[in-house]
């Protein structure tokens, strides 16, 4: 699989649990590729999740009555 090739550029956040990582353009093509040639659902989540820039969570739990006239209106779960 092409994604096991990307880079590991993960920078901390000041010593907190979570992690920021940022692909560039040629690894976004990569991860873009895999997804297409894995196919089914799970290849479909990760083009959307590239596309919406929307956490797993988020999108996973999305329900139908957040799309308004083919419009997803995300909901605000932040702090």
């Amino acid at each position: 699989s092409p994604i096991r090739y990307l880079s590991k550029r993960r920078r901390r956040n000041g010593g907190s649990k979570g992690r920021k990582v940022t692909l560039d353009p040629a690894e976004l093509r990569l991860v873009w590729q895999a997804a297409t040639d894995m196919g089914g659902h799970f290849g479909a989540l990760v083009r959307l999740l590239l596309l919406t820039a929307q956490r797993r969570q988020c999108l996973t739990t999305a329900k139908w009555s957040e799309i308004v006239d083919g419009v997803w209106h995300i909901r605000d779960d932040g702090p």
